[in-house]
Formats: C-alpha cells, sequence, structure tokens
C-alpha cells in the first residue's frame, strides 16, 4: 500500500525539484497531482522488494547472495531515473527502464559514487538523531533534480 501511495508523491516532489532546477515554478500542491501515474510507478519498487526477498531466503549460501546483491545495486544504479522520466517524459514502464539503463550505462560509475555519496550523507543525518535530516533530505531531493537535469535534460 504504501508503495501505491509514497510512489506519487515521490515523483511529485521529484518534478517540483527539476522543474526548479531548470528554473521553473511549480506550486507546491503540485506535488499531489501525479497520481494517475500510479500505475507505471509500482513496478520497480515491487522488483526491488521482490529481489531482496529472494536473497532473503538464500542467505545462507554466501555466492547465491553476494550474486542477488550485485544485481540488486545495479538494478538500483540502472533504474535510477526511471521515475522522473515516466512523469516528466511521460513515458510507459519498459520505455522507461530501458531509457534509464541507457542514459545511466554511459555514466554508471559516476551514477553509483553519487548514489553512495547520497546514501553516506543521509545515514550521517540521521545518526544526529534525524536533525540533520531536516536539510539533508530536501538537499538530496534537489541533488537527483539536478543531477536528472544534467544527464537526462529537462522538457519544457
Amino acid at each position: 500500500l504504501s508503495i501505491f501511495l509514497f510512489q506519487p508523491i515521490f515523483a511529485g516532489v521529484l518534478m517540483v525539484v527539476i522543474k526548479h532546477s531548470v528554473n521553473q515554478v511549480l506550486p507546491a500542491k503540485s506535488i499531489f497531482s501525479y497520481f494517475g501515474y500510479w500505475k507505471r510507478l509500482w513496478v520497480l519498487p515491487v522488483l526491488t522488494t521482490a529481489i531482496s526477498t529472494i536473497d532473503f531466503y538464500f542467505a545462507d549460501v554466501f555466492w547465491v547472495s553476494f550474486v542477488f546483491l550485485l544485481v540488486f545495486a545495479y538494478i538500483i544504479v540502472s533504474y535510477y531515473l526511471y521515475v522522473p522520466l515516466i512523469v516528466e517524459k511521460k513515458l510507459f514502464i519498459w520505455p522507461a527502464l530501458e531509457a534509464s539503463r541507457k542514459i545511466i550505462s554511459y555514466h554508471f560509475v559516476r551514477t553509483f559514487f553519487f548514489l553512495v555519496t547520497l546514501f553516506l550523507i543521509a545515514v550521517a543525518s540521521v545518526l544526529t538523531l534525524g536533525i540533520a535530516y531536516i536539510w539533508t533530505l530536501p538537499w538530496i531531493y534537489n541533488a537527483t533534480g539536478i543531477f536528472y537535469r544534467d544527464i537526462a535534460g529537462v522538457s519544457n
């Protein structure tokens, strides 16, 4: 249920920061205007949840768990631009997945270290009992919007 509820809100927040990165203004209420995309936005979270669940069942076998971990990391990095491509470019599920994979494949190492940096910043801010998360979460969203703008471009 949370996937179907929060993915459209996540897409709305991403669209606000993406449009802000190119000096366009969207009203704050537009965060809630992407619920029409819920049928397209649920695929990737369900896929990653399934992979992590399968990995949990094979946790006793090291090499199988390691392979699933590598697949999971590849999927997270390669399909990082899946949500903004669906919402901003109005792509469907498979074309958005393929476009994200093709865009990221040229910048895989850059994207990987960008995501690791964002993860470490988020972990460090949570370690302050969540106080710093008030500032780092909007910063992470803005960094994601700028990253999308620089890698995929923003249409008008």
